[in-house]
């Protein structure tokens, strides 16, 4: 997670957004409008969520240029595709992650067939059906099934229990 501190008009700029309202409101994290809090930012992507996103205790909303308009004086952020700019929020809030080393960890099993793209990391105990495709830089964290036949596109990340069945 990021340590400087961030407010509304930082928000909108990563997400390359309108902001309407107090750009200046402290933003400290992202909840769904169920669960906001002071300093959240939220996602709504209807009429029915931003109703409800205006009523919450969150910070900040994150909606269509449309829906943004009748934001009733809350910060409001429309941005032309919401739940695109919403996972780029998520993703600043997540910050970095500890991927699996590049290569093929102990416990897990590649089948034979298997073509794999330069610095793919396999996790423990993952498995790789026959014939199975990882673009360059695909991650597999631990405990992921790959069917046979399975094509992971470049740079996906699949994360612990993910299940992907045959020729999928």
């Amino acid at each position: 997670m990021m340590s400087e501190k961030i407010d509304a008009r930082f928000i909108a700029s990563l997400v390359g957004g309108e902001l309407l309202g107090d750009g200046g409101l402290a933003i400290t994290g992202v909840a769904s409008v169920e669960d906001a809090q002071a300093g959240d930012v939220v996602l709504a992507d209807d009429e029915k969520f931003l109703r409800r996103a205006l009523e919450s205790d969150a910070a900040c909303i994150i909606c269509s240029a449309d829906l943004a308009r009748s934001h009733d004086g809350k910060c409001v952020v429309g941005v032309e595709r919401p739940a695109e700019a919403f996972a780029k929020v998520l993703d600043y809030f997540r910050g970095e992650e500890s991927l699996p080393a590049v290569g093929i960890a102990s416990g897990a099993v590649v089948e034979d067939g298997v073509s794999l793209g330069a610095n793919v990391a396999i996790g423990a105990n993952c498995f790789v059906g026959r014939g199975a495709i990882l673009g360059d830089g695909c991650v597999l964290f631990p405990n992921v099934y790959i069917g046979e036949s399975v094509s992971i596109g470049e740079g996906t990340k699949v994360y612990p229990g993910v299940v992907i069945y045959p020729k999928c």
